[in-house]
């Protein structure tokens, strides 16, 4: 889908539901036009303070999403994107090791609660037909101006605010309360290299990645 960008989240990872981006095939210059650091807040409205806190960077180069906890305790951990070689990492700093997530892997967590779309795409509504989205109302916040989507996806209704100003879907909420917000969005520049793993980090399998533990080879007697 031209000039958009496909956010896929509540993409698992153990226990853990990252918030990950999937590009298009159109060249990533084509795809988003922001370059920016942002906050990510998730939590449910209907118990606001309870909030998990991510770190997101976006550009024409990629997504990175750093978190704590994101593997286990309280240790960080990255799971990063490149659009140009539509690679993408779960990557461990404290253990300096990195494991690349397969395209069939990628496939086969998807379930039910997955969606294309959502919050950081650069058009409201992706998953809804023409007829199932609608604009019900504005918000200011600084000196942005939200348009509030109301988008009908699979018998439910989302909604979504719009930026006019960074041109992506900046805080979307389900309707079972559950909610993903962009806080204190910055502009930033981030070289293309920050959308690979650390070069000196090392690479392993994924099972390896979780348990820490090589994969036994194969013997003969």
């Amino acid at each position: 889908m031209k000039n958009i960008i496909h956010v896929m989240y509540c993409l698992a990872f153990s226990s853990f539901f990252i918030t990950s981006a999937s590009a298009s095939n159109e060249k990533a210059d084509n795809i988003i036009e922001a370059s920016y650091f942002s906050e990510l807040h998730n939590y449910n409205k209907f118990s606001p303070k309870i909030k998990h806190k991510s770190k997101v960077s976006m550009s024409k180069h990629g997504v990175r999403v750093e978190s704590k906890g994101m593997f286990s305790g309280d240790n960080k951990g990255l799971y990063i994107q490149n659009f140009q070689s539509n690679k993408s990492w779960i990557v461990d700093p404290k253990n300096k090791t990195y494991s690349l997530i397969e395209e069939d892997t990628q496939k086969d967590s998807d379930h039910s609660n997955n969606r294309i779309g959502g919050i950081m795409a650069t058009h409201p509504c992706i998953d809804s037909k023409d007829e199932k989205k609608r604009v019900i109302g504005k918000e200011s916040l600084a000196d942005d101006n939200i348009i509030i989507w109301s988008c009908d996806v699979d018998n439910e209704t989302i909604k979504q605010g719009y930026s006019l100003y960074w041109k992506i879907v900046v805080w979307e909420e389900l309707p079972n309360g559950n909610t993903s917000r962009l806080v204190n969005i910055k502009k930033a520049d981030f070289n293309k290299d920050f959308y690979t793993p650390p070069k000196h980090f090392r690479e392993v399998s994924l099972k390896e990645f979780y348990t820490g533990a090589p994969a036994l080879t194969q013997y003969s007697k």
